[in-house]
């Protein structure tokens, strides 16, 4: 490929002589005229449009940044208007934010928002974080509302929090509930959460769930779980029963769980079933886990199946697994199942399980496994073991 017709190449030693004497000379309009005309790529054009805004040509840095914001680049003037906000020229530097904004990128009235906060003017940096807010970016509103609290400007700070939430944010509310929390300003944190919860921060409720029960006002805390449930989050009365549960109240523990598995949380009763297994009361357990079948969900019995067979309670289990079963759970754990006669033994005894099952597909041969003094054959611990088992004859077929 040879050069293009008309077109020359510079030489690397005149190229580098340019750079040197040139460096900080103003190249005169028809060059900016060319570029513009003949610059190709969004990259190269927001380059050409920075040295134009670095040499103050305002208005050929703002034709060059249009070229090349058609041209795919969506930051060029994001890049102007903190480079105006740096030297001064703030009707420019919002000029430039608010063309940012309206083409899809609200980081340049964020960045503005922010400069100005350090400066001390908080009107305009209000008014930058709330174009910034409205284009999608609500970090500049949380970032100063932090520092309106800090600063003890409650008001302001609780102020931009709801603007925050008004822009479908509502996480900056429950940051400002947590840190009232924390200083021990409860009624206000108590108000915030509500605030958050109620513009659909679910996290608020738990929040104030919790906040609630430790200051003693359990029936405040159940009536927020019950709202938190009807808004589709029934982890409250889970989070309730937990704390119950750790107080001693297991009556009451129950009767939250119960309720959040009718709320649709389906791991409720089971969690704390497993927890009442752990502790040795099995029949509250063994309970629990009939509530949760009776509601279709079988997670429990197959949980408190597989704790008994590890505890070696082979009846137990297979009394657990039969109600999983009867209660029309496929998956219940066959392996403690039998029909009663050798050929359904064989296949089901607990340690009987194919490996297959344990280790993923394998070929017949495979089966392998040391025996034990029941003549019971088990599965290698890993495929790594097979190569032995095979050759020392010990392969089931």
């Amino acid at each position: 490929m040879g050069a293009r017709p008309g077109v020359s190449r510079l030489a690397d030693y005149l190229d580098a002589h340019g750079r040197t004497v040139r460096e900080h000379a103003v190249p005169p309009q028809s060059f900016w005229d060319a570029a513009a005309a003949h610059a190709e790529g969004a990259g190269l054009l927001a380059r050409l449009s920075r040295e134009a805004e670095a040499r103050n040509l305002g208005d050929v840095a703002e034709r060059l940044a249009e070229l090349a914001t058609a041209a795919g680049d969506h930051d060029v003037h994001t890049m102007l208007a903190e480079m105006r906000e740096r030297t001064g020229d703030r009707q420019g530097a919002d000029r430039m934010a608010r063309l940012a904004a309206d083409g899809g990128d609200p980081r340049g009235c964020a960045a503005l928002a922010w400069l100005r906060e350090r400066a001390g003017d908080q009107e305009g940096a209000e008014r930058m974080a709330r174009l910034a807010a409205g284009a999608g970016d609500t970090d500049a509103l949380r970032s100063i509302m932090e520092k309106r609290e800090e600063a003890g400007d409650r008001q302001g700070a609780e102020r931009l929090a709801r603007l925050a939430a008004e822009a479908r944010d509502p996480g900056a509310l429950r940051r400002l509930a947590r840190e009232r929390e924390r200083t021990g300003e409860t009624e206000s944190a108590e108000r915030l959460y509500g605030l958050a919860a109620g513009a659909g921060d679910k996290r608020s409720y738990n929040a104030l769930v919790k906040m609630l029960e430790r200051s003693g006002d359990g029936h405040g805390a159940e009536e927020t779980a019950r709202l938190a449930a009807d808004a589709g989050n029934p982890r409250c009365y889970t989070t309730l029963a937990w704390i119950r549960e750790r107080a001693g109240d297991q009556e009451g523990a129950e009767r939250l769980a119960r309720l959040a598995a009718a709320a649709g949380d389906r791991h409720a009763l089971r969690e704390l079933a497993d927890l009442w297994e752990r502790t040795g009361d099995r029949h509250g357990a063994e309970r629990l886990a009939r509530l949760a079948a009776d509601t279709g969900n079988t997670d429990a019995l197959n949980s408190l199946t597989e704790k008994r067979e590890r505890a070696g309670d082979r009846r137990g289990a297979e009394r657990l697994a039969r109600l999983a079963a009867e209660a029309g759970d496929p998956d219940a754990p066959r392996s403690c199942i039998g029909d009663g006669s050798d050929a359904a033994k064989a296949r089901t005894s607990p340690c009987r399980v194919s490996p297959v099952v344990l280790y993923g597909a394998g070929p017949p041969a495979h089966w392998a496994g040391p025996s034990r003094p029941d003549g019971v054959i088990r599965p290698a611990r890993a495929w790594g073991a097979v190569p032995h088992a095979a050759e020392d004859g010990r392969t089931r077929r």
